[in-house]
């Protein structure tokens, strides 16, 4: 069984405006990395294949999950819940937009449902980091857990962004950390995790915080066109 995901031109059309915001604020060195990163881009797009791994958090109660530390000081990291899918945040993240201004955008409160919390982290009133959970089964994660059909108090983790001046200072550590506490203290039993093996990062990060391999997958990329998502194997 095998399971595709159109690339949508609003994906496009939000990577264009990613490359624009990040030349603008970063001159010519951001617009190398653009090209950089566009390229590359379209060479995995026309073919290519990529492993990843479905990682699962469990959040029981006499479970510790343990708070990693950042070299920043005085962060704070406050929870914003969107009546939006992952994708929709995916796009909106690449458009620079600001989630506490979105429409419909209140602090979460336990109890929502069927949208997403984004956590932004602050230094001050500096943005170091967005991360997005989603509090229901949407996106690719229809593809990456089809040989479960119970998802009671489960989140699905969605893309993680560290702002460039703010990487390699142990923010994306922290960060899932609080997020992980703050879920189990919120009611939630499990969270669930797509990490690349081409991001060996934050797959450290994960095995520090007690996440388990749950499945592998494989996602093989044709002519820009379709993302074949494999049946996953139990590790």
């Amino acid at each position: 069984m095998v399971g595709t995901t159109p690339v949508r031109f609003r994906r496009l059309t939000s990577e264009l405006k990613k490359y624009r915001r990040i030349y603008n604020d970063d001159g010519f060195q951001g617009l190398l990395w653009s090209m950089n990163d566009f390229f590359h881009k379209i060479r995995k797009a026309f073919f290519s294949i990529e492993n990843f791994y479905v990682y699962e958090v469990a959040l029981n109660s006499n479970i510790e999950i343990p708070m990693l530390e950042s070299k920043v000081e005085g962060l704070r990291v406050k929870p914003v819940f969107l009546p939006i899918s992952l994708q929709e945040y995916e796009y909106l993240g690449n458009e620079g937009i600001n989630f506490e201004d979105v429409i419909g955008a209140v602090e979460y409160q336990r109890g929502m449902k069927d949208g997403t919390i984004v956590f932004l982290t602050y230094k001050d009133d500096k943005l170091m980091n967005r991360t997005g959970m989603t509090l229901y089964r949407n996106g690719v994660y229809t593809y990456c857990c089809p040989l479960e059909k119970e998802f009671k108090d489960t989140v699905f983790a969605g893309f993680s962004e560290t702002t460039k001046a703010a990487r390699k200072l142990g923010i994306y550590s922290y960060v899932h950390s609080h997020i992980f506490n703050f879920l189990k203290q919120g009611g939630f039993k499990r969270v669930i995790l797509l990490e690349s093996e081409e991001q060996p990062g934050p797959r450290k990060v994960q095995d520090k915080l007690g996440a388990k391999i749950k499945y592998t997958i494989r996602c093989i990329r044709v002519l820009l066109l379709f993302n074949y998502w494999t049946k996953p194997r139990i590790t």
